[in-house]
């Protein structure tokens, strides 16, 4: 597709309903340019079927792929921005063991999770925002003190935001791809556990934790 508030704009999509939304979230009327196939080993169908082989899309993990991949759905036709953060309610004596620290910002009060467990305060945060040729770029966000840059070498400094990572995806890499490294850079360098995370859209501007 051509178009966009900044001629030329090139948006590379899936689909052309997904090239069309692209389009809309970048602010103007576009028209179909052309079209490529995809590689059949670039697409959805690989990409869904390596986490296979990886054990990903099976207990305990398969929940926490297949939330991430819904909010990025989400994110992908309606724009906005995707924050992931761990949120993982734990015995006292887990939350020590981990050396982790409990969540006293009171938005977890409400929520119930059995006697005795605790909000565990979010060592790390991810966001995913579809840019306007159609790629991803994910933030990692990490608590002071816990930044591991050299296990994480292919991200960058954020240069809007020094406290931050970035990872950049190329346009029309699929959903699956950019699931899996959210839920490996969290298994990394805030040793998540299965069912330990919470994906959500948010709107631009609001992925970083509070």
């Amino acid at each position: 597709m051509d178009g966009g508030k900044r001629p030329p704009f090139v948006c590379l999509a899936r689909t052309r309903t997904e090239a069309e939304q692209i389009a809309r979230n970048a602010g103007a009327p576009v028209r179909l340019r052309s079209k490529t196939s995809v590689p059949p080993a670039d697409g959805d169908a690989a990409a869904r079927a390596d986490l296979v082989q990886q054990g990903l899309l099976r207990h305990p993990w398969r929940d926490d792929v297949l939330e991430i991949v819904s909010v990025l759905d989400h994110v992908r036709f309606n724009g906005g921005a995707m924050s992931v953060v761990p949120v993982v309610f734990l015995p006292p004596s887990e939350i020590l063991a981990r050396g982790l620290r409990s969540c006293e910002c009171g938005r977890h009060a409400r929520e119930r999770r059995g006697d005795g467990l605790r909000a565990v305060e979010a060592p790390a945060a991810v966001s995913a925002e579809m840019v306007d040729d159609g790629g991803w770029e994910l933030h990692l966000w990490q608590r002071a003190g816990r930044t591991r840059v050299m296990a994480l070498p292919d991200w960058r400094r954020c240069s809007s935001d020094p406290g931050a990572l970035v990872l950049d995806f190329k346009p029309a890499c699929p959903v699956w791809v950019v699931a899996h490294r959210v839920l490996i850079t969290l298994m990394t360098v805030a040793d998540l556990g299965p069912g330990e995370l919470s994906a959500v859209p948010v709107g631009r501007g609001e992925a970083a934790p509070a």
